[in-house]
């Protein structure tokens, strides 16, 4: 089997076989979960593999020697117009939002034609006339300018929407639960993040370096592409068990319900108090699964007036709203001595933060300081008054 080695080649193979295992492995997992999400992020990861594979058996001499320069024509590499909606549908399926259209397999249909167009130039050459037309200037038609613009304008226009469709799910279901963070949102911030990385390296090569005839050049590229596509599949594995909490679909419902009502829902300032008031007596919101509708049951009241009335009179989603309220809890229990007496993360589990991370963040997003700030200036203050 011919197979050159060079340093391209042997990194490509390599990089290529890890991929494919982990692909694999997030496959064989996803089978006993409740969604598709897992193969769908493998199907990508095996089409990724495939994007670079040109360039990883190219640099290994195939586009060289018979019988590998017609398999390395024919044969389809680069699903340009499948990579985009496949991302899209990943993410609608992490985060499924009543509110917005069902994701329909008509997106996929580019590719398949593409598909098809693939094969009729195999049959045309091969089968029917048994000589080269479609190839008969040596040049692997997937290389096409036409192609590989249209490929990169399809999965921009995709990475938009699915940036897009992330952040409408959060800012819903701020209104909704109190720890937001845990919902897959840190992943797949993440991982869009890293598409959007490969197609402004893809962008650059477009602009100033349109002509494929200087292979080498590409090779960086491809490279680069590879590795974060590696990134992308050791992420997913050490995120495979993150998964959205049970009844997260009673809260979308809910979401929707609350952004379509609360608008016109007025709450006066004295029940508003009064829901503040119950809160706070019986420290509701040390619950660290707080969502809008246990609040409302336990307040005896429904989900849509509880969310007009923190909106209207707290300024804060509900998300915002229970995390002041931990924020202060902590404060309080610094000023009492507690944070010589535990750790931060043991006060922060004990305000109701789930994680030391959130914690931070939050805190730092209300006050402006760090934990270990705010606890240096209480102490200080309380030693310059004694």
């Amino acid at each position: 089997m011919q197979y050159s080695i060079t340093f391209y080649s042997v990194a490509l193979l390599v990089i290529f076989f890890l991929i494919t295992v982990l692909a694999t492995l997030l496959f064989v997992k996803s089978k006993n979960r409740p969604d598709d999400s897992g193969r769908l992020l493998s199907a990508f990861l095996v089409l990724g593999c495939l994007y670079f594979a040109p360039w990883m058996l190219g640099y290994a001499g195939w586009y060289i020697f018979e019988p590998y320069r017609t398999f390395m024509f024919y044969v389809p590499f680069q699903h340009l117009y499948a990579l985009g909606p496949l991302v899209l549908l990943y993410v609608q399926k992490q985060f499924p939002t009543p509110h917005l259209p069902k994701f329909s397999k008509l997106h996929f249909l580019p590719a398949v034609l593409y598909a098809l167009f693939t094969l009729w130039m195999f049959i045309s050459d091969v089968v029917l006339r048994n000589e080269p037309k479609f190839y008969g200037d040596g040049w692997d038609r997937e290389l096409d300018s036409w192609y590989q613009i249209s490929g990169f304008v399809s999965i921009c226009i995709y990475l938009i929407c699915s940036i897009r469709h992330v952040f409408k799910f959060k800012n819903s279901v701020e209104n909704v639960v109190s720890f937001v963070e845990e919902l897959r949102i840190k992943w797949i911030t993440q991982f869009l993040l890293i598409l959007t990385i490969i197609q402004v390296c893809k962008l650059f090569y477009l602009i100033f370096f349109p002509d494929y005839t200087f292979y080498f050049i590409h090779g960086y590229y491809y490279l680069v592409f590879a590795v974060l596509l590696l990134l992308i599949a050791v992420k997913a594995y050490l995120f495979r068990n993150q998964v959205l909490l049970p009844g997260i679909q009673a809260i979308r419902d809910e979401t929707v319900r609350t952004e379509t009502i609360e608008n016109t829902t007025l709450v006066s300032q004295q029940q508003f108090e009064a829901f503040d008031s119950l809160v706070n007596q019986h420290l509701m919101f040390l619950d660290e699964r707080a969502t809008l509708p246990i609040l409302a049951q336990k307040l005896q009241t429904n989900s849509t007036y509880l969310s007009a009335a923190i909106n209207q009179h707290s300024g804060y989603n509900f998300n915002d709203y229970i995390n002041a309220k931990r924020i202060t809890h902590f404060k309080t229990h610094v000023s009492q001595g507690k944070s010589t007496e535990l750790t931060f993360l043991g006060l922060a589990l004990e305000c109701g933060f789930s994680s030391k991370s959130t914690f931070n963040r939050v805190f730092k997003k209300h006050t402006g300081l760090t934990p270990s700030q705010f606890v240096a200036q209480t102490i200080s203050k309380s030693s310059a008054k004694s």
